[in-house]
């Protein structure tokens, strides 16, 4: 995995915003993405060139490129034919991506190289969002009294990132546990299970750092399997008539990023004497979650589903 950046942030509804983007260099697995960006797409003060799409000389200038364009640019794929010449009009073999991944023979058998532009970030909070369950102690060697504790923030972000459980930190009040905490082993607990509001840690001013991350998205094959989770309108500030919706799937990936537990995107398909924009006009991308199952009517009515890979 290539590291691009890793730097402090500020944001006025989470004072404490950490974010680190990374490009992950899938293994020769026929992955790829359907979309690349249009010659003269622009990012910052820099338009593109290319023959048929925006093409880089170097990786580290096609990942300029892309970091500047935040959601809009997914990843960035290498041609590994014709390389000696530069490509395409000799301007680059590094092409900016947009759109999902998906398993294409053809790029298999080109030995081209595909980079996701990964990015995991954390923000805080203190309005009484808690996770249900905590790492025992051991869990890759951590210390703690009855489960783990760190002294200082950024080694407890640093085990959270390497596990793919881990939702968040829970910096535990001092009020409540005194100064160090249990044992005197450190305020901040990695964390997992599920978001649930509690209202005594909102009373406590409890932190939660939660885990946030963008990655692109999977388009599964027509199989008919989806999540069985949903997330009720209201949630996180969502519209919908009874689950989150949404107009685009930029807009239901970017809910979906900020939630660790959400694992896709479901795509409705409207029905000819229906609402085109599906239940009550509100879109039909919704956000989900759960456990994987096949359904035979997501299959018949040919919906999509985007799904969000955090491990592979």
């Amino acid at each position: 995995m290539a590291s691009d950046s890793s730097s402090p942030q500020k944001a006025a509804s989470q004072p404490f915003v950490t974010s680190k983007t990374n490009y992950l260099l899938h293994n020769v697995d026929g992955m790829t993405f359907n979309g690349k960006m249009a010659v003269g797409t622009s990012s910052g003060n820099t338009r593109c060139k290319g023959i048929e799409h925006c093409q880089f000389v170097g990786f580290e200038e096609a990942t300029l490129f892309c970091n500047n364009m935040a959601y809009a640019c997914t990843g960035i794929l290498q041609q590994t034919r014709n390389s000696d010449s530069g490509c395409s009009g000799g301007l680059g073999c590094f092409s900016t991506t947009n759109g999902q991944l998906y398993h294409d023979k053809e790029w298999l058998n080109s030995k081209g190289k595909t980079f996701e532009r990964q990015v995991l970030a954390y923000n805080r909070f203190q309005d009484g969002r808690k996770f249900s369950r905590v790492f025992p102690v051991g869990t890759r060697q951590c210390l703690g009294y009855h489960y783990c504790q760190f002294a200082k923030l950024d080694a407890a972000l640093a085990f959270c990132d390497l596990d793919s459980e881990c939702l968040g930190v829970l910096n535990m009040p001092v009020a409540l546990y005194g100064e160090g905490c249990k044992m005197g082993m450190g305020c901040y607990t990695p964390a997992r299970g599920e978001i649930k509001h509690d209202p005594l840690w909102l009373l406590r001013a409890g932190e939660t750092y939660l885990k946030q991350q963008e990655v692109a998205y999977v388009l599964r094959g027509p199989d008919g399997f989806l999540y069985d989770g949903r997330f009720p309108a209201g949630t996180g500030g969502c519209k919908g008539v009874h689950n989150c919706q949404y107009q685009s799937l930029a807009s239901a990936q970017a809910y979906c990023d900020a939630n660790p537990t959400c694992k896709g995107v479901l795509q409705h398909t409207p029905t000819p004497d229906g609402d085109q924009a599906c239940a009550g006009g509100r879109g039909c991308f919704e956000p989900c979650t759960g456990e994987m199952r096949k359904n035979e009517m997501f299959l018949v009515t040919e919906g999509k589903l985007y799904e969000r890979q955090l491990a592979r």
